[in-house]
């Protein structure tokens, strides 16, 4: 039986670190038979997990880690302390594996550790040539977040982030205009196209997160997320007898009524907890 691991978040620049977890062996490495989609490397054989009517182009894997994946990856995360980096003008901190982004190309390239290696297999790249060679941890406390930005054409752009431990609103702006995807612990998520080269994205520094509900004779009619129903979030309220009393029993939910508004009936408020984003991608060795 995995205990589970033991978050604590520091008052002082928002540190969060995470107690040492006791008596875990055995821990299964992360393979690619153990998913629950069959992995290849060919992002467009997956159309389905396309979100529709959204920008081009975004793709959304629910579950695509399992628990105990998750918490393998948590611990050899946490045994690697000398390599956080601390941001304080963003309250954040990361680890960085792979080399150096610079504008020739990355240098001082490292192999990854095997952690890495696994969680590599698992992602997409719009071209087999390439190779997933750079990851970024990013440690989100709390009420931090990531203003909206570019990541820019040093890298290759097309995105991986897999998400672990906690749920967040992610968000794509485009001048006045707003995108929101629900993010969940063993995710996967990648955006490509027009969604990178064209759209900011980004996370609100927010202890919690709002989603917009319309509920109707106990059916969701409409809500503000663009990838609702890929969730698993849509897959649990599919089961409910009653959604709103589900909703209303959820650890770390808070269901409110909205009056007079024509378009929602309710708003669900989430807690954060602490999350880790790990970001997998290519960038060129040689850049001419």
């Amino acid at each position: 039986m995995f205990k589970t691991i033991m978050k604590t978040v520091k008052q002082e620049k928002t540190k969060s670190s995470l107690s040492e977890q006791q008596d875990i062996t055995q821990i299964p490495k992360i393979e690619e038979k153990q998913c629950h989609i069959n992995i290849n490397k060919q992002i467009f054989e997956y159309l389905p997990y396309q979100i529709p009517n959204s920008i081009d182009a975004i793709f959304y894997f629910k579950e695509i880690l399992t628990q105990q994946q998750q918490e393998y990856l948590m611990k050899e995360i946490y045994n690697q302390p000398k390599r956080w980096v601390d941001l304080p003008h963003s309250n954040r901190r990361v680890q960085k594996y792979g080399g150096d982004v610079r504008e020739e190309g990355l240098i001082n390239v490292e192999k990854f550790p095997e952690f890495l290696t696994q969680l590599s297999n698992l992602c997409f790249l719009d071209d087999n040539t390439l190779n997933i060679n750079h990851a970024l941890i990013n440690e989100y406390a709390p009420g931090i977040g990531i203003h909206p930005h570019f990541d820019g054409p040093l890298y290759h752009n097309f995105v991986n982030i897999f998400s672990i431990n906690s749920n967040c609103i992610f968000k794509f702006k485009k001048q006045d205009e707003s995108l929101k995807l629900f993010v969940e612990p063993g995710s996967l998520l990648i955006f490509t196209k027009q969604a990178y080269t064209e759209w900011l994205h980004g996370i609100d520094y927010h202890h919690d997160d709002t989603i917009l509900l319309n509920i109707k004779e106990n059916q969701i009619c409409h809500t503000d997320l663009i990838n609702f129903h890929q969730t698993l979030f849509y897959q649990n309220l599919q089961k409910a007898e009653n959604i709103i009393e589900y909703l209303n029993n959820q650890p770390n939910y808070e269901l409110c009524q909205i009056q007079n508004n024509n378009q929602f009936t309710h708003s669900l408020i989430i807690r954060r907890l602490l999350r880790v984003s790990i970001t997998l991608r290519h960038v060129p060795y040689n850049r001419k």
